[in-house]
């Protein structure tokens, strides 16, 4: 990777749009393109969460969820001693509180997305669709195309193993890629009782193929067991 001089970040302005020059993604806006540096350039990492950043600035930010001190909940008034536990709390005891109110009628909803789809089914209002800026395709929901960018564009792999350089998108990946290191074969068919790492490994040993071998035993299986 080109080195670059501290606080500067490379990027072309062509056309009111942010190319990066490291990996030549695309940007509407500079900050977008900014906050994308952080995959490039982990300066400074996180000690409690691992989450790498750019700018010292930014670094020291992130760092006050993680300070000590008095965040109160504005629904219940509780005090929680970090943002982190705070979110926590609201997630889970008041994840239950209507906070989406209808802006046609008085209905109220747990989640945006039924909200919405309430305002679609109920009063006409067109369905809400959001465009990746980089492939143009289509997403029903913002969280959905913020997704697709970090696995698509930008190849955010926040999670990393400890024991090699493999990184992945998600928790489960990690924890399916680990089975590699400790060995461990949890998905055992209840038939022949050869075991696996993986369960789909385990479900290409029940193929057709090898359904004649397992005899009717093979179908004392039920969708659940996959």
């Amino acid at each position: 990777m080109q080195d670059y001089p501290d606080r500067v970040i490379p990027f072309k302005l062509s056309t009111k749009v942010f190319e990066c020059q490291v990996c030549k993604c695309f940007f509407e806006t500079f900050g977008a393109m900014d906050r994308h540096m952080n995959v490039h350039f982990r300066n400074d990492v996180c000690n409690e969460c691992g989450t790498g950043f750019a700018t010292k600035s930014r670094f020291k930010k992130h760092s006050q969820q993680h300070i000590q001190g008095s965040y109160q909940c504005e629904i219940c008034k509780k005090i929680y001693t970090t943002a982190l536990k705070l979110k926590y709390h609201i997630t889970n005891v008041h994840k239950m509180v209507k906070r989406h109110k209808c802006l046609k009628c008085e209905e109220r909803f747990n989640e945006y997305f039924q909200r919405q789809k309430h305002m679609e089914t109920v009063h006409g209002v067109a369905k809400l669709e959001y465009k990746c800026n980089v492939c143009d395709r289509i997403f029903s929901r913002k969280t959905r195309v913020a997704m697709h960018m970090k696995r698509s564009h930008l190849e955010e792999r926040d999670y990393q193993c400890e024991m090699c350089s493999y990184r992945c998108f998600t928790k489960a990946s990690l924890k399916v890629h680990m089975i590699k290191h400790n060995g461990e074969r949890i998905h055992e068919c209840v038939v022949c009782k050869k075991s696996y790492a993986k369960k789909r490994t385990l479900i290409e040993h029940i193929a057709p193929s090898v359904q004649q071998s397992h005899n009717s035993s093979f179908f004392n299986f039920t969708g659940e067991d996959f």
